[in-house]
């Protein structure tokens, strides 16, 4: 029987193989659960249970969500989502958004992390304070 350890490492392989060009492939994760269909019940279920968690936290790392408002050019879009892959150290996928509510500026969500450089983040920032 595999110890708890060893199926978590398991299923942070699969996560990695699971990945192509940085966007997660269906024909690889077919691969994966294919590959698991020797072990045990339970740890089977033990393996799928992480492998998804791990594999869901994995895709919001690789998800960039861009926010803006006011004139914010593609390049200048590009840009960001360049300069931000290279510090994640890999590459991302960008969502880009307009968004009045800022006011003027930008707003980043990498996975957990949010990044905001905008007139509304300014003002609540300054409520807090007060």
């Amino acid at each position: 029987m595999n110890t708890a350890h060893n199926l978590k490492r398991i299923a942070k392989k699969l996560v990695e193989l699971s990945f192509e060009n940085g966007i997660v492939s269906e024909e690889r994760v077919r691969a994966c659960l294919r590959s698991i269909s020797g072990y045990t019940l339970h740890e089977h279920k033990t393996i799928l249970r992480l492998y998804l968690h791990l594999l869901e936290r994995a895709v919001r790392e690789s998800e960039l969500l861009i926010e803006y408002a006011g004139n914010i050019g593609p390049e200048t879009i590009e840009k960001v989502r360049l300069a931000i892959s290279k510090l994640a150290n890999h590459q991302l996928k960008a969502e880009v958004r307009e968004n009045k509510k800022l006011i003027a500026g930008i707003r980043l969500r990498l996975g957990d992390n949010f990044y905001d450089n905008s007139i509304q983040g300014r003002l609540k920032r300054l409520s807090v304070k007060n």
